[in-house]
Parts: C-alpha cells; sequence; structure tokens
C-alpha cells in the first residue's frame, strides 16, 4: 500500500483529485480518505467518542498547551494545603 498526501486547496492538488476520483479502479484499490483535524483536550474527556490507535498517538504526540507544573512541585502544594487544613494533634 502507498500513501500520499494532496493538498486539496492548491490548483495542481485539486486536479489531481479530480483525476482519482475519475479512474475506474475497484473500491479496494484506490481510497480517498480525508484527515480530520487533530483532537483536542475537549475532544478526548468528552463521552462517547472512541478515538481511534492513530488519533490517540497523535493526541499523545501534541505539545501542552500553557505552563504545567512537575509532578513533585503538586504533590509538596497538596502537602502543604492538607496540613494547613487538618493540623495534626500534639
Amino acid at each position: 500500500m502507498l500513501i500520499f498526501y494532496v493538498n486539496e486547496k492548491t490548483s495542481k492538488g485539486k486536479s489531481l483529485l479530480k483525476f482519482a476520483m475519475k479512474l475506474n479502479a475497484p473500491s479496494s484499490s484506490v481510497r480517498i480518505q480525508k484527515n480530520r483535524k487533530p483532537l483536542t483536550d475537549e475532544d478526548m474527556a468528552l463521552p462517547g467518542y472512541t478515538p481511534t490507535k492513530k488519533e490517540l498517538e497523535e493526541w499523545l504526540d501534541l505539545p501542552d498547551k500553557g505552563k504545567g507544573s512537575p509532578a513533585e512541585t503538586v504533590r509538596k502544594r497538596l502537602i502543604r494545603n492538607l496540613r494547613k487544613e487538618f493540623p495534626s494533634k500534639k
């Protein structure tokens, strides 16, 4: 199987797609599939949608947005807040 990507927004890409659609090849030989936009965090959080393995891998490879905190910093912050909320009885 050979996969190639075509930019359908350009004139050459449009003409190539027109040509491919006019071919009298069996459907198992030529398959045109439009790529979806990459999944967002919100898409992944919504119930009812099961991503394919390819979509999941693409989503996992996306760079993180905004600033995050290292796990150790979050752990220390949580412990400090819990100690303030529930002081030990000595």
